[in-house]
């Protein structure tokens, strides 16, 4: 088979791959129906959690933006808090 007829193909195999996945990518197939935040006060859980939904509405597992959802429970107060402490080093140099 001449290398032209194979760049070609690969080519055309290449562009279907990616148009493929940009149709894929926003299809229901990796959308994320059921979630559940934990952490959160009975008070703040159903305001947050609505924020949370209406900026999740148009993502997907392999198109989302962390920037989106930050912004929408942006103007919640909030604290951090680990459970465990953090660790050590794993392995020590000379």
């Amino acid at each position: 088979m001449p290398l032209r007829l194979k760049l070609a193909i690969a080519a055309a195999l290449a562009t279907l791959g990616l148009g493929g996945w940009l149709v894929l990518r926003d299809s229901s197939v990796f959308a994320v129906h059921d979630v559940t935040i934990l952490g959160l006060s009975a008070d703040a859980q159903p305001a947050i959690s609505a924020q949370l939904d209406a900026a999740a509405q148009s993502q997907t597992t392999t198109d989302f933006s962390v920037a989106a959802l930050r912004a929408a429970v942006a103007r919640f107060p909030h604290s951090a808090r680990r459970d465990r402490p953090p660790r050590g080093p794993i392995a020590a140099g000379p």
